[in-house]
């Protein structure tokens, strides 16, 4: 029965495009969708503890889909990783920390990737960050690392 009503909305949805065009099928689709799309992005925020930086100067908001700007790709923040990496190089420490990379939701939901990456040196973890995105991960790690670093003394 289940798989005669998904033919049904199928066919109801291709037949809608053909006669009214792309934009009938998303005024149509998004009231009905956009409240569970949040609802589930929510709950998996949660459990994951995922972030979207869409606004890196207040890295404690975190939009929903529904205020995403599909247009407007968002760049992870750059520069801490270079800056973390070329002062390693200088104090000739730069092999000494050891990164490490883990999808932390391979099964919750596949397209929806949270990263976890963890700096170490000398064994114990100077940095850790989650993000949907490798890259922004890492450098959100790279913070912490620096961070952690310098309040040892062991960078300046």
């Amino acid at each position: 029965m289940l798989s005669h009503s998904a033919g049904v909305f199928e066919a109801f949805v291709g037949g809608l495009h053909t006669e009214q065009g792309l934009g009938a099928v998303e005024e149509w689709l998004s009231p009905l969708l956009l409240p569970f799309i949040s609802a589930e992005y929510e709950i998996c925020r949660q459990e994951l503890r995922c972030v979207n930086h869409q606004d890196n100067s207040d890295t404690s908001v975190v939009k929903s889909p529904a205020t995403w700007d599909a247009t407007s790709p968002v760049a992870a923040p750059t520069g801490t990783l270079a800056e973390l990496n070329e002062k390693l190089i200088n104090q000739k420490l730069f092999d000494q920390v050891e990164w490490s990379e883990v999808n932390v939701a391979p099964g919750k939901n596949p397209t929806f990737p949270v990263w976890l990456l963890t700096a170490r040196y000398e064994g114990g973890v100077i940095g850790e960050a989650r993000a949907p995105r490798k890259k922004e991960a890492k450098n959100l790690a790279a913070v912490a690392a620096l961070k952690d670093l310098q309040s040892k003394g062991i960078l300046f």
